[in-house]
C-alpha cells in the first residue's frame, strides 16, 4: 500500500516539466520534496493530485491505478494543500474547514465534531466564527491545512490516507511552522503518508523521514536527511556554498550557508 509515481514525464509545449520521475509515499512516513525554484516539485504534486493529464508514466494509489478510483473515493483518502487559494467568499473559518468533509457520507454532528478537533489541533478554535477573508495570510494557510486535515482525519475503509502539501509553512511564523509540521508528523504516526514541498532544509531535516531532491525536472537524490544533506550535493543543486554540521541538540544535520 502506497502512493506512487513511476517514471513520470511531462512536457508543456517545448518545456520539459518532469523527466523520468519516480517516487513512493509510504503510509506512516513523511517525505520532504526539496530543491531550488523551478525544479518541478509543485508540478509533481499536481500530477499526484490528478491536476495534470497528458503525462507519461504510471500513478497508483493503494495498489490500484488512478483510473480505478473515482474522484469521490480518491478525495476520501488523498488530501491536497495547494500553495495558494482563490477563496474570497465570506465564509467563516468553521465553514471553510467543514468543506473538507464534503467527500464523506457522514452525519452533520460527526462532521462538526471532526472540525472542532481539527481546529483545536491547529490552534484556530478562537477564530472558528471569524470571516475567512479577514484573516492574515498565515491564518488562511492554517485554515486550509485544517480543511485538508478534516478531509483525511479518519479511516474510511479504502486503505491508507495521504497528504500532498505544497509549501505548507511558507506564510507562517516560526511557532506555527513547527506546529503545522508537528501535526503532520503526528498523523503519520497514525499511518497517514505525507509528501510536503519544503524550502527550509533544516525544517525538512527536523520532521521528514526522507528527503527527495529535485533539480531540472528530475530527482537528483533521495534518502534519510543524514544521508543526503551533504555539502557537495547541496552546493551543486543550489549553486551556493554551504556547510553541514551536527545539530547541537538533535540527532540530525544542520545546514548553514557559508
Amino acid at each position: 500500500m502506497k502512493l506512487s509515481a513511476t517514471r513520470v514525464n511531462l512536457m508543456v509545449g517545448t518545456k520539459r516539466l518532469l523527466s523520468d520521475v519516480s517516487i513512493d509515499v509510504q503510509p506512516g512516513k513523511m517525505i520532504a520534496l526539496v530543491g531550488p525554484n523551478g525544479a518541478g516539485k509543485s508540478t509533481l504534486l499536481k500530477v499526484l493530485a490528478g491536476e495534470y493529464t497528458g503525462f507519461s508514466g504510471e500513478l497508483s494509489l493503494n495498489r490500484e491505478r488512478y483510473h480505478h478510483w473515482n474522484s469521490a473515493q480518491r478525495a476520501r483518502i488523498l488530501g491536497v494543500l495547494p500553495q495558494q487559494s482563490s477563496l474570497n467568499f465570506p465564509f467563516s473559518v468553521e465553514e471553510v474547514v467543514l468543506m473538507g468533509r464534503l467527500p464523506h457520507l457522514t452525519s452533520t454532528p460527526h462532521n462538526m465534531a471532526v472540525v472542532s478537533d481539527v481546529l483545536e489541533r491547529v490552534d484556530l478554535t478562537h477564530l472558528a466564527n471569524q470571516a475567512y477573508p479577514s484573516l492574515s495570510g498565515g491564518e488562511k494557510q492554517r485554515v486550509h491545512l485544517a480543511r485538508v486535515l478534516a478531509q483525511v482525519w479518519e479511516d474510511t475503509g479504502l486503505g491508507p490516507r495521504y497528504f500532498l502539501l505544497d509549501e505548507p509553512t511558507s506564510a507562517l511564523d516560526l511557532c506555527h511552522q513547527h506546529q503545522v509540521l508537528r501535526q503532520v508528523k503526528e498523523l503519520t504516526r497514525q499511518g497517514v503518508g505525507a509528501l510536503a514541498v519544503l524550502h527550509d532544509l533544516n525544517l525538512a531535516a527536523s520532521y521528514a523521514d526522507e528527503l527527495v531532491f529535485m533539480d531540472q525536472a528530475s530527482v537528483q537524490a533521495k534518502g534519510q536527511p543524514q544521508e543526503v544533506l551533504q555539502p557537495a550535493l547541496l552546493s551543486r543543486i543550489y549553486n551556493t556554498v554551504v556547510d553541514v554540521i551536527p545539530h547541537p541538540t538533535q540527532a540530525r544535520p544542520l545546514v548553514i550557508a557559508s
